[in-house]
């Protein structure tokens, strides 16, 4: 059995790093429902979310800064109340790319 260890998950910006352990649980939740198949269309452009920095991520990193910029701006995405309410506009908003793209699979994200 593995354990992933602070120093690992500490290495990236993108993780979250800081609030109360029930935030963090949260966050994790959140990033991991939505966390699959970020590969694009073939010829079509990748997926990507400036991350605080204004450095472009794409695949997984795109999902953590997007999820970050939200709750940076105050949309408190990773709540329970707001999880179970968020229509499939305002998910596209908050998930909305910065490379003209539309988040790969939205509808079955937010389904």
């Amino acid at each position: 059995q593995r354990r992933v260890r602070g120093a690992l998950w500490n290495s990236s910006p993108l993780n979250i790093q800081t609030g109360t352990d029930q935030e963090k649980i949260n966050w994790i939740f959140l990033v991991d429902t939505l966390n699959f198949s970020f590969w694009p269309d073939e010829g079509s452009a990748k997926f990507g979310v400036k991350d605080h920095e204004g450095k472009l991520q794409t695949g997984y990193w795109s999902l953590c800064a997007a999820v970050n910029r939200a709750l940076r701006v105050g949309i408190p995405i990773t709540t329970p109340e707001f999880m179970a309410t968020v229509t499939k506009e305002q998910l596209a908003t908050i998930l909305r790319s910065d490379t003209g793209c539309v988040f790969p699979l939205l509808e079955e994200r937010w389904m």
